[in-house]
């Protein structure tokens, strides 16, 4: 372990990081995540968009300890600034990792929150490249989206699918 500033404590080599991990149960790794993100949510606090994927990461390794709504959030919002930046790569694993999450919740509980991330998942996999994923994510998107009885969705979704092949004129 190493200090790099004082009053702040990193590990030399990733190697001391998952030695240590490895002693811990799940559950004490969760608690530790836990109270990592709180603390960085504290240090972050004025300036938190530079660092909402580090956020995030915490958040989510935190659940079970802590429920996964806040590393949802976190996760998509990241995402959107990835999107912003052109880190389309990015965007789709942060993307992936809020529908993970959002998924150890109870099934269905919040279908328009799971429409929507498919959406933005399905542009950054277009955007990064990888159109075989993108309409799979577009696909899942329209069809929730007619079982939920919201036309507009279900366009955007086709949309989405159709990507490049669709012109409007």
């Amino acid at each position: 372990v190493g200090a790099g500033v004082p009053g702040r404590t990193r590990f030399a080599h990733a190697l001391f990081r998952e030695v240590l991990l490895e002693g811990l149960s799940a559950q004490e790794r969760a608690e530790a995540h836990g109270r990592c993100a709180e603390a960085l949510g504290r240090l972050y606090a004025d300036a938190p968009e530079p660092r909402l994927a580090e956020l995030a990461h915490h958040w989510l390794e935190a659940v079970p300890a802590v429920p996964p709504e806040r590393g949802i959030n976190l996760a998509a919002r990241a995402g959107d600034r990835s999107m912003g930046l052109l880190a389309y790569e990015e965007a789709a694993r942060l993307y992936r990792r809020s529908l993970s999450a959002l998924e150890l919740r109870a099934a269905g509980t919040d279908p328009e929150r799971r429409r929507d991330l498919l959406l933005e998942l399905g542009a950054a996999l277009r955007n990064s490249g990888d159109a075989v994923a993108a309409r799979e994510s577009f696909m899942e998107a329209g069809e929730l989206s007619a079982r939920l009885g919201q036309p507009e969705c279900q366009a955007q979704a086709a949309l989405g699918y159709a990507g490049r092949y669709w012109t409007s004129g």
